[in-house]
């Protein structure tokens, strides 16, 4: 009896305790609250922030989190077993009891716990180059955001004071009472019209899309949902990598290593069920009590594997490291079309630039003068805005196609662990 505590406080070592996490509500709304009302960003903070606080990427740090649990739980033996009879001889004899009992252990002389901790360690490696790659993506797409953000402010700020400036409100206005007399066509007057409110709808698109922009954004960085977005590198140009990449180079990926890590996992998890197949050996001490007297031995055990067991098993991890196969070899496809798009499309805007500019101000001096008249006037100015426009969309898309091959180079220079 001395030894049953010493027994129970083995058993109970192994054994994971129940621990709740519950939601503190409360906490988590003075947090929100507590967010800064105004923050001053370059395009640069928001991938740092992006990567550190976007709640998609902590999502996947817990999948991380979890399989490097799993990873480091895996591989342990079966557990023992236990077995114990108690027998009443019914004759009566001198000793009518028999008992005894067998404490039995599964060596496993397939190597099976050893796999599955190498296939749980293949996964976790699969989840960590996974979680690589969707930072490295997420960070070039809020870039883009940012971008688009700071250019349609920067370009809805030219509007409103082009719209509103004195000399544009003035202009129209003249158009009107020349047409009026009849010494400006009717149809040019409308038209001027059309296109100025024709730019007003353009100032309102351009609002909306800043604030689906800087809405994702704010949500992607975990800042308040009223949060006001200033931006310190205004006026700034996207830097186009230069890096070049053979097709092979590919291959250091992190979407593609991911593939791979995901397929060694699936090579083991074959071998494990093929390894099934094999006898297991089991021993342990035994001991009986027969006839009033003690008896001390071993006992064992050997697995036959008479029925080819485990055929179904074998089969599915068969197909699921033949479709793990094929998706590291489509990662790979993918990863290389994606680098040469990009470079396609950057030669693309390279070879078609904007023309240069309207000079308004000039017009601006030769409307003062009465050298250019109001309807004259107007028109550069509606010129010069559908360029500037044109130019907003070449920067923005000069801007997504650096931040994606900026988000590719970054990738392929992360190393392994």
């Amino acid at each position: 009896m001395k030894l049953l505590p010493f027994a129970l406080l083995i058993l109970l070592v192994g054994c994971a305790t129940y621990e709740p996490a519950p939601i503190d509500w409360v906490k988590e709304s003075a947090a929100l609250t507590a967010a800064p009302r105004k923050i001053e960003l370059s395009v640069d903070d928001v991938r740092v922030r992006t990567v550190a606080f976007s709640p998609a990427l902590n999502a996947l740090r817990q999948t991380h989190a979890a399989s490097k649990a799993k990873a480091a739980a895996s591989g342990w033996w079966e557990d023992p077993a236990l077995n114990a009879d108690f027998l009443r001889i019914l004759s009566a004899p001198e000793n009518p009891l028999v008992y005894g009992g067998s404490l039995a252990f599964t060596i496993p002389l397939s190597g099976i716990p050893a796999l599955e901790k190498r296939a749980a360690e293949a996964y976790a490696e699969a989840d960590r180059w996974a979680l690589v790659a969707t930072e490295r993506d997420a960070a070039g797409e809020a870039a883009v955001e940012a971008v688009t953000a700071r250019e349609t402010a920067a370009f809805a700020r030219t509007l409103e004071r082009t719209l509103g400036g004195t000399n544009y409100v003035d202009a129209l206005d003249v158009a009107r009472r020349l047409a009026d007399v009849g010494e400006l066509p009717r149809a040019d007057y409308e038209q001027l019209v059309a296109d100025s409110r024709e730019w007003r709808r353009t100032a309102f698109e351009l609002g909306h899309e800043r604030a689906t922009a800087e809405a994702s954004l704010r949500e992607k960085m975990m800042l308040s949902p009223t949060c006001e977005i200033t931006w310190t590198d205004a006026g700034s140009e996207a830097q186009m990598p230069t890096n070049i990449f053979a097709a092979l180079d590919f291959t250091n990926a992190p979407s593609v290593r991911a593939a791979v890590a995901r397929l060694n996992g699936g090579e083991l998890e074959l071998d494990r069920e093929i390894r099934r197949q094999y006898p297991e050996l089991s021993f342990g001490p035994a001991y009986t009590r027969e006839d009033g007297y003690n008896r001390l031995g071993i006992t064992g055990g050997l697995t036959l594997p008479l029925w080819n067991r485990n055929r179904v098993g074998i089969a599915t991890a068969t197909g699921t490291r033949d479709a793990a196969r094929l998706a590291a070899v489509t990662a790979w496809q993918n990863a290389v079309r994606r680098w040469h798009n990009l470079k396609l499309e950057q030669e693309r805007l390279h070879a078609h630039g904007v023309a240069s500019p309207t000079d308004v101000a000039n017009a601006e001096r030769l409307y003062a003068i009465g050298e250019l008249d109001a309807a004259g006037y107007v028109g550069v100015v509606h010129r010069a805005l559908t360029e500037a426009q044109t130019s907003l969309r070449l920067r923005i898309d000069s801007a997504t196609i650096a931040e994606r091959m900026k988000s590719v180079v970054e990738g392929m220079s992360v190393k392994g662990e």
